[in-house]
């Protein structure tokens, strides 16, 4: 290349530079502004690691006082979430879409848990106990808007046919305010029983209209109804040992009555409230014994869910027997004879 040419091509780079800069809207200012900006992203994230690292200490205390087998366990209790997951957030997307309303709660359910074992494992046990009563939550509301946007179990829905109350001077419940939807937009049923998700599009006026939220059933007429369903199956008492025995516990943490709050707890111990957050063995093994159950319902919940498809599906079969393992690995022996019912 002639010495002219490539002086004439360096003359004009900085001008074509220049050209580009400015169709990108890029100055030397603005990208000055730019690498402040990212200085200070920097720097912001820097402290926001070291404020996570401030709970090192608490869980340095959690490894020395609380047992190895204890910790152990209940992560694997917990991992069992995301494993019995995957029987609906697998490669057979149809399965995911006809499911959509449950899976998109048990998702929510399963970092609950898990945000909540990290919560335990620092030794904030009542916000740890908050977390699991949103899993708690996100299970049965899950399950239960899942069967409500399948018509077989709309149509056997006695349970919540036994209450109504007033919305704007008539008496009605969740079921009248979906006929009266459905007969508004014909077209909104048939697609449920194929993407389950619609039911909450549905029923979202119900949550952001106050006067509608009376149609919305209570968590424990939400519970008995998915009894009736046999939802829980084969759980003898689902009301009782979900809504009595587990749900009104870990309610006792988010109500921050006095002796659930961090010092409070210590009190009753007869332990030195200044100290705050003092790893408890026996604070860990409520947490975990509430996991556990929580983790069995929610397996529970997923495998009754998959039952009418699990009769047409050699393949679903297949994986729900793959899980037997895992329920035999932390002890559920109820989810292990689901299991076995539905994998013949």
């Amino acid at each position: 290349m002639p010495n002219s040419v490539v002086q004439n091509n360096s003359a004009r780079l900085p001008l074509a530079r220049e050209a580009l800069d400015s169709s990108c809207g890029y100055t030397s200012q603005s990208g000055k502004r730019i690498l402040v900006l990212m200085s200070e992203q920097k720097r912001l994230l820097k402290r926001l690691v070291a404020d996570l690292k401030v709970d090192v200490p608490n869980l340095e205390a959690t490894v020395g006082r609380v047992s190895i087998e204890a910790i152990e366990a209940a992560g694997s209790v917990q991992s069992s979430f995301a494993e019995f997951n995957s029987l609906i957030l697998s490669d057979a997307r149809d399965s995911f879409h006809r499911h959509s309303a449950f899976c998109m709660y048990h998702i929510d359910a399963t970092f609950f848990s898990r945000r909540g074992l990290r919560e335990a494992l620092c030794s904030y046990y009542g916000p740890a106990g908050s977390l699991l009563r949103g899993t708690c939550e996100a299970i049965l509301k899950g399950a239960f808007w899942e069967c409500l946007a399948h018509k077989r179990h709309r149509d056997h829905a006695e349970i919540l046919n036994m209450q109504k109350r007033k919305i704007e001077g008539t008496p009605r419940n969740v079921l009248d305010w979906l006929e009266g939807r459905f007969q508004a937009r014909p077209d909104l049923e048939a697609p449920l029983e194929n993407e389950s998700s619609g039911m909450l599009d549905i029923v979202t006026p119900l949550f952001e209209t106050k006067a509608y939220f009376p149609a919305v059933p209570s968590l424990k007429m939400m519970v008995e109804q998915l009894n009736g369903w046999k939802m829980f199956e084969p759980m003898a008492d689902p009301v009782s040992e979900i809504y009595d025995d587990l749900y009104a516990p870990l309610c006792e943490d988010t109500h921050l009555i006095p002796a659930k709050t961090m010092m409070g707890r210590l009190i009753l111990a007869g332990k030195d409230a200044s100290e705050l957050f003092e790893p408890s063995q026996e604070e860990f093994d409520r947490f975990v014994s509430f996991l556990h159950r929580l983790a069995e319902m929610g397996a529970l919940a997923l495998l009754n869910v998959l039952e009418d498809d699990s009769r047409a599906d050699d393949v679903l079969r297949a994986k729900i027997a793959a899980m037997q393992p895992v329920a035999e690995g932390i002890s559920l022996p109820r989810v292990v004879e689901r299991i076995q019912a539905l994998a013949k």
